[in-house]
């Protein structure tokens, strides 16, 4: 089964670029915890390209939690920030890559957008 943690990265690798990230350059590494080993994945951004791959490589930001909290980043179930806030991630390095890396995280699963919110509560 894959996990929804390796889906996200496979997405991001088959999009290639990035609009949000187009004047961003840096590399971001992820070591992610599980059942007593860590799992890595880098991600270098070139002005909203996109590469990324399954190991441990040099990085100008690291970010460290659980594999089990990422794949709720993965899939929008947990904020990023949130769990940053409560010590549940750890951040080094260049701390404003991750903050643009971040907004490529999905919102929540039954997230609506305000527009919608304000038109349905608008009807006659």
């Amino acid at each position: 089964m894959v996990s929804p943690t390796s889906r996200f990265f496979d997405t991001l690798n088959r999009r290639g670029h990035e609009d949000i990230l187009a004047g961003i350059e840096g590399t971001v590494r992820f070591d992610l915890a599980h059942d007593g080993d860590v799992e890595h994945w880098t991600v270098v951004i070139r002005h909203g390209g996109l590469r990324v791959t399954p190991e441990w490589r040099e990085a100008d930001c690291v970010v460290q939690t659980t594999q089990g909290l990422f794949d709720g980043f993965a899939c929008g179930t947990t904020n990023p920030w949130s769990a940053w806030l409560r010590y549940q991630i750890r951040i080094r390095g260049k701390f404003i890559l991750f903050s643009f890396f971040a907004r490529l995280f999905p919102g929540p699963p039954d997230a609506r957008h305000p527009r919608t919110l304000s038109a349905e509560g608008a009807a006659p």
